[in-house]
C-alpha cells in the first residue's frame, strides 16, 4: 500500500514505478471538476478510472474488499474519506467472492489501519492488500459528499516485466488520457 499527497508528487515520483507514476500523472494533470461521473479508459480494459460521488459509510457494517488481478488508486478529489487497510493473510475468510468482477468481499477484516484521505490525496492498494473505501472521516457524519476517482491497473501488466519480455514498456506506455480534461496549471 502507498498513501501521497498530490502536493508532494513531484518529489516522491522519482520513486515509484513507471507506470504507476504515468497513472498518477494523469490524476494530478486531470480537471476532475470538468468530468462527468462514469468511466475513462486510459488503456482499453487494462488501465481505466471511474468518478464518482457517493456518501460516506458508517465502518460498522460495511465491507472489506480485495483483488486478484487490479491494483486500485483511489484518489480523493473532494470531502473526507476513511479507507481501512490491512495486509491479507491466510486468516481473513471472504463471505462473497465474484470473480468475474475481481472482486472479493469480507464481512470482518480484523486489526485494520484507518486511512484519513483529504482531497489531494491518494493510496495504491496492492492484490495483496484488504480495503475498506467510502468510510466517513474520523471527525465526519455518516452521509457526507464524496468525490474520488478509483483507476484500475492490470497487474499483468508488472508481471511481463518480470519474465524479461523486452516488450513489456511498450505494453503501457504511453497513457492514452486525451479523453479525461487537463488542468492547465497542471499540464507539462
Amino acid at each position: 500500500m502507498i498513501l501521497g499527497k498530490m502536493d508532494q508528487w513531484e518529489q516522491d515520483r522519482q520513486h515509484i514505478h513507471p507506470l504507476l507514476r504515468q497513472v498518477i500523472d494523469v490524476l494530478d494533470q486531470t480537471d476532475f471538476d470538468s468530468l462527468e461521473e462514469g468511466r475513462y479508459e486510459l488503456n482499453g480494459s487494462d488501465i481505466y478510472l471511474t468518478l464518482s460521488e457517493l456518501e460516506s459509510l458508517d465502518p460498522i457494517g460495511s465491507r472489506a474488499e480485495k483483488h486478484e488481478l487490479f491494483i486500485d488508486i483511489h484518489y480523493l478529489v473532494g470531502g473526507s474519506e476513511c479507507i481501512g487497510w490491512k495486509a491479507h493473510s491466510d486468516e481473513d475468510v471472504a463471505c462473497e467472492i465474484r470473480p468475474g468482477q475481481d472482486i472479493s468481499l469480507y464481512e470482518s477484516t480484523g486489526a485494520e489501519q484507518l486511512l484519513e484521505l483529504e482531497p489531494g490525496m491518494y493510496a495504491v492498494f496492492f492484490p495483496t492488500d484488504v480495503h475498506r473505501p467510502g468510510l466517513r472521516g474520523k471527525h465526519g457524519i455518516m452521509g457526507e459528499p464524496i468525490k474520488k476517482v478509483v483507476v484500475k491497473v492490470n497487474s499483468n501488466l508488472f508481471k511481463s516485466e518480470e519474465k524479461g519480455d523486452d516488450d513489456a514498456a511498450s505494453r503501457y506506455a504511453p497513457i492514452r488520457a486525451e479523453n479525461v480534461p487537463r488542468n492547465q496549471s497542471k499540464t507539462p
